[in-house]
C-alpha cells in the first residue's frame, strides 16, 4: 500500500506533466496563431514585401513622435450553430484611426460565447494551488447526491459551517424542476435552489452524476447533461455574480465490484462536463486525480463493497484535494505561500 508522502509525490508528479503539456499546448498555438497573423498581414500588404522598405508616418514637431494608427482587428469566424447558441453583435469594433483603446477607461470583461468541440477534461480542469486554511469554506454550498452526504455522516468536521445539500438518488433534474426532496441528515424537506440561494454562498461545489448515470443509455446520457446545463444557468439567476461554481467530475468506480456503471461511460460523460464548465464559465475539479488508480479505477482502499461508494479515508483525500485546488482571489488565506499573491 502506498504511504500518504508516496501518493503526494504521484499526485504532485501528475499535476506537474499535466502543466507542461498545457504550456507546450499554449506555446504551440500561440506560434500558429502568430504566424497566422503575420501570414495575413503579408497578404493584405500591411506588412512590406521583399526588400521595399516600410513607409514611415510624417512628424509634424520634430521633438515628438505621432502614434501610428492602429489597423482594423479582422473578425474571427465562429461556429454558432448548435443548439442554444446565438451570435454575438460585434460591438467596438476598432477601426483605423480609432485611438479609444489608448485610454485608462476601464474595459469591460468579455462575455464567454463559445462551443467546446472536443472537450478533455483533465486539460481543462483547475490545476494545484497553495493549501487554503479551511476557513474558506465555511462560506461555501455543496450540492449532491449521497457521496456529498457522505461530508456529513463521516463527520468531517472540517467542514462543520458548510452548507451541505446531499441528497441520495438526487440528480440535476430534480434541481431544474424545484422538486422538493429530504435531506436525511437533517429531516428537512427542501427545495434544492430556494435552499442554496439562502444560504447566500461565496462558491458552490456541485457532485452529480452518479445515481442519473446508473444503467444509463446515451439518451439518458444527453438528458443528464441538458438538465445539468439548464441547472447552471438557474444558479446564476439565483446568486450574486461573484460567486464561484465548481463542477467536479463524476468519481471512478471499480468495475470488478459493479456492472451499473463503468469508467467509460464516466470518462465520457465527464468530459462533457469539462466543456460545460467552460461555456459556463465555472471551474472543473478532476476527482480522477485523488480517487483513480493508475488503471483509471477506483482505488481498492477508497471504493465501498457496492464498487461505487467511498469510504472515510476517500473523504478525507477529498478534503485535503479541494483545499489545494481553490482558484486563486486576493482575499483567500493560505497555509503556505502563495506565489500568486501580491502584497
Amino acid at each position: 500500500m502506498a504511504t500518504y508522502q508516496e501518493f503526494r509525490q504521484k499526485t504532485r508528479r501528475r499535476a506537474r506533466q499535466r502543466r507542461l503539456r498545457r504550456f507546450m499546448v499554449l506555446l504551440i498555438g500561440a506560434v500558429l496563431i502568430a504566424a497566422a497573423i503575420w501570414g495575413a498581414l503579408r497578404l493584405s500588404g500591411k506588412l512590406p514585401l521583399g526588400d521595399e522598405p516600410a513607409s514611415v508616418p510624417p512628424v509634424s514637431d520634430p521633438g515628438q513622435s505621432q502614434l501610428a494608427e492602429p489597423t482594423a482587428t479582422p473578425a474571427v469566424s465562429h461556429d454558432y450553430s448548435q443548439a442554444g447558441s446565438e451570435q454575438p453583435a460585434m460591438q467596438d469594433t476598432v477601426s483605423a484611426g480609432d485611438l479609444s483603446w489608448n485610454t485608462q477607461t476601464r474595459v469591460a470583461a468579455p462575455t464567454l460565447n463559445m462551443t467546446v468541440t472536443s472537450p478533455y477534461g483533465p486539460m481543462i480542469a483547475l490545476p494545484a494551488q497553495p493549501m487554503i486554511d479551511i476557513s474558506y469554506f465555511d462560506t461555501v454550498t455543496f450540492i449532491g447526491d449521497s457521496i456529498t452526504e457522505g461530508l456529513h455522516s463521516y463527520q468531517t468536521s472540517v467542514f462543520g459551517h458548510s452548507t451541505i445539500l446531499g441528497i441520495r438518488s438526487m440528480g440535476p433534474d430534480a434541481v431544474v424542476n424545484g422538486s422538493t426532496v429530504k435531506n436525511r441528515v437533517t429531516g428537512e424537506e427542501l427545495v434544492v435552489l430556494d435552499a442554496v440561494q439562502a444560504s447566500a454562498p461565496d462558491a458552490v461545489y456541485i457532485l452529480l452524476g452518479t445515481n442519473s448515470l446508473v444503467n444509463a443509455n446515451e439518451q439518458k446520457e444527453q438528458s443528464f447533461l441538458a438538465y445539468y446545463a439548464k441547472m447552471i444557468d438557474m444558479l446564476r439567476e439565483r446568486l450574486l455574480p461573484g460567486v464561484k461554481i465548481y463542477i467536479q467530475s463524476i468519481p471512478p468506480v471499480d468495475p470488478s465490484k459493479t456492472t451499473k456503471l463503468s469508467n467509460e461511460q464516466v470518462e465520457r460523460v465527464n468530459n462533457e462536463l469539462a466543456r460545460i464548465a467552460v461555456e459556463k464559465e465555472c471551474y472543473l475539479i478532476d476527482l480522477d486525480e485523488v480517487f483513480a488508480d493508475e488503471n483509471g479505477n477506483m482505488k481498492a482502499d477508497y471504493v465501498q463493497a457496492d464498487g461505487i461508494h467511498i469510504k472515510k479515508p476517500a473523504y478525507e483525500a477529498w478534503i485535503d484535494y479541494l483545499a489545494r485546488h481553490v482558484a486563486y482571489q486576493r482575499r483567500n488565506v493560505y497555509k503556505e505561500p502563495n506565489p500568486l499573491y501580491i502584497a
